[in-house]
């Protein structure tokens, strides 16, 4: 067997948390336009049977801010957890590589 290398395994861990990340803001801002296209199509047809007509520039430019924005953040604390735990599981690695050498072992 051979020794892993950590900055590898946290390349890696970084690589994955990120596009964790892209996937998490991918998912929130279709879902929250999806939303807000279906909020706007009941609008509409509600305010043209009163007579007056609503306009889609009228709704989605907002929607669409508000969903880069909640995507955004529900994004950023995928990522700032995933460094978290990564820098964590860094740390006990780097203790427990440090006390195994103290003792005379192998590091693997």
């Amino acid at each position: 067997m051979t020794p892993r290398d950590p900055r590898r395994t946290v390349r890696l861990a970084l690589v994955l948390w990120l596009t964790l990340a892209v996937l998490v803001w991918t998912v929130v801002f279709d879902r929250m336009i999806v939303v807000a296209g279906r909020q706007y199509v009941h609008d509409a047809a509600v305010s043209a049977r009163s007579g007056s007509f609503l306009l889609i520039n009228d709704r989605m430019p907002q929607a669409t801010s508000h969903a880069v924005r909640v995507a955004s953040l529900a994004s950023a604390a995928t990522l700032a957890s995933g460094v978290a735990a990564i820098w964590i599981a860094a740390r006990k690695d780097r203790g427990s590589a440090a006390r195994a050498l103290a003792r005379g072992g192998l590091v693997e």
